[in-house]
C-alpha cells in the first residue's frame, strides 16, 4: 500500500524534481546523460534496453525515490547521450557506466537492467572482486539468458539489419512497440515512445545514426554472451521474467523454448539469486507491473 501511495503521490512531481546532467566520459567523445533522484547509500543504477532510454524506468522511479538514491541514464547512442567514436556494445556500455559508477563515489550500487540493459549489468557484474562499489544484480526481462547458435546469429544478420529496420512504416513500428505488453497493445501512457520513434525518423541523419546503433547492438548481445559468467557472480542476482514475454524467448528462432528452460541457464552459485516470474507482464514488465516490481525490488534491497 505504501509502495501505490508513492506512485500516486510522485508520479505527477517526477518530472522536476531531477535536473538532467552529463557525464563525459574520457574517451571517444563520448557523453552520458542521466537524471539522478532521492537520497541513500544504496545507489539503483537503472539501465535501459535496446531501442528505448532512462524514460523506460518513469513509473518505477516514484516508488524508489524516497528511501535510495535512483539514477537513470541514457546509454550512448540513446536519448541524449552520443555515443561519438565509440562502438556500441556490451563490453564497451558496461566500461562508461563503470566509470561513470567511480568518478561518481556511487557505493552499494544495485545494478536495476531491463532487456538490454540486463546483458549491460551482467557484463559489469563480472570479476565483482574489482568492483567493490557492487552490492547485488536486479534483471528485469534480461537479454543474455536465452543462448543463440551461429545459424541464430547468420539469421539475424541477414533479417534484422539497419537497412531492413529503415523499410518498416509507421504501422509495423507500431506493432513492434506493441509486442512488447502484455496486453499486446501499447497502452496510452507508453504512447510517447512509438511517438518519438516516429518524430526522429523525420532526421534521417540521426534516424540512420540510431539504427546503426540498434543494429550494433544487437550483434554484440549475440556475440558477447554472459550466460557463462554467472558462477563469477559473487553477489546476489535476481532475474525476472514477465509470463506474457512475446520476445524472450525468441518465437522464431526458439518457438519450443520456455521461461522454465531459460532458468535452468541462470547457473546461480551465491545463495540468495533467484528466479521470478510474474503474471500478466509482457517483455516490458517495467511498464506493465510496475507496482509489483517495486515490491520485488524491495524485497530484493532487505535481503541483499
Amino acid at each position: 500500500m505504501r509502495l501505490l501511495l508513492f506512485i500516486t503521490v510522485f508520479m505527477s512531481t517526477i518530472a522536476i524534481s531531477a535536473q538532467e546532467q552529463v557525464f563525459e566520459y574520457e574517451h571517444q567523445n563520448v557523453t552520458l546523460h542521466y537524471r539522478e533522484y532521492g537520497k541513500g547509500n544504496t545507489t539503483l543504477l537503472m539501465i535501459h534496453g535496446l531501442g528505448s532510454n532512462s524514460r523506460a524506468f518513469d513509473k518505477l522511479l516514484a516508488s524508489t525515490s524516497d528511501h535510495f538514491r535512483s539514477v537513470v541514464v541514457d546509454l550512448p547512442g540513446y536519448g541524449d547521450s552520443a555515443k561519438g567514436e565509440m562502438q556500441p556494445g556490451m563490453k564497451n556500455y558496461s566500461e562508461v557506466l563503470t566509470a561513470f559508477i567511480i568518478q561518481q563515489g556511487y557505493t552499494d550500487v544495485i545494478l536495476v537492467g531491463h532487456s538490454m540493459g540486463g546483458q549491460i549489468a551482467l557484463t559489469m557484474a563480472e570479476n565483482t572482486v574489482e568492483k567493490p562499489w557492487l552490492k547485488g544484480v536486479f534483471l528485469l526481462a534480461p537479454a543474455g539468458v536465452e543462448t543463440f547458435t551461429q545459424a541464430d546469429r547468420d539469421w539475424f544478420g541477414q533479417y534484422v539489419t539497419p537497412a531492413a529496420m529503415s523499410m518498416l512504416s509507421a504501422e509495423q513500428i507500431k506493432g513492434n512497440f506493441d509486442v512488447n505488453f502484455a496486453s499486446g497493445k501499447t497502452p496510452e501512457d507508453a504512447l510517447f515512445m512509438y511517438q518519438d520513434r516516429i518524430k526522429l525518423m523525420e532526421n534521417s541523419d540521426a534516424y540512420t545514426d540510431y539504427l546503426e546503433t540498434v543494429g550494433a547492438n544487437i550483434q554484440a548481445m549475440l556475440t558477447e554472451p554472459v550466460i557463462q559468467g554467472f558462477p563469477g557472480i559473487e553477489h546476489p542476482v535476481w532475474v525476472i521474467y514477465g509470463e506474457q514475454d512475446y520476445l524472450i524467448p525468441n518465437r522464431i528462432l526458439h518457438p519450443s523454448l520456455t521461461l522454465e528452460d531459460l532458468k535452468k541457464n541462470c547457473n546461480f552459485t551465491h545463495p540468495k539469486s533467484r528466479f521470478l516470474t510474474i503474471p500478466n507482464a509482457g517483455h516490458f514488465l517495467v511498464w506493465d507491473q510496475p507496482e509489483r516490481i517495486a515490491e520485488l525490488l524491495e524485497e530484493f534491497l532487505n535481503d541483499v
